[in-house]
């Protein structure tokens, strides 16, 4: 899908949600719904133009419609954003927490590791340095140094 073609789908969107809205101002004048301070706003705007006051009326609520969706989408966007960073959060504490298990597992053989920029050096009690990349490969290791401990 193109550039146009997008265009062309906001644009149709846009005339979708605005005829919804409109709907909507003109279903709460049909049932008698007015926003007074809108309506306090459109009568002081019509320069005593007794014609002007629906009109402008109807522009101003429109507007705030507008206005109130807009911010429903802002609150919604915060909190998407805020629960974004909520779960990079958990899973940073998460992968802390599995790796001082794991340094305390192989701290129990006599093993180091340090962090890297990715994955870990385990530091042997010789001196010898293993490099991992993943968790899997890091568990494996610690069983495997746990099976050669008990034997």
């Amino acid at each position: 899908m193109g550039l146009f073609d997008n265009f062309k789908k906001e644009t149709r969107n846009l005339r979708i949600s605005e005829n919804i809205i409109y709907e909507q101002v003109a279903d709460e004048l049909n049932k008698g719904i007015k926003k007074e301070g809108l309506w306090l706003k459109a009568i002081e705007n019509s320069n005593g133009l007794e014609h002007k006051v629906k009109p402008l009326y109807i522009k101003y609520r429109v507007s705030s419609i507008k206005d109130e969706i807009q911010y429903q989408d802002d609150v919604a966007e915060n909190i998407r954003k805020k629960n974004l960073e909520i779960n990079k959060i958990q899973r940073e504490r998460k992968q802390d927490e599995r790796f001082y298990n794991a340094k305390d597992k192989l701290k129990k053989y006599g093993c180091d590791i340090k962090k890297m920029h990715q994955g870990w050096i385990v530091i042997t009690p010789h001196l010898e340095k293993e490099r991992f990349y993943t968790w899997e490969e890091l568990d494996n290791y610690i069983q495997l140094i746990s099976k050669v401990d008990r034997v």
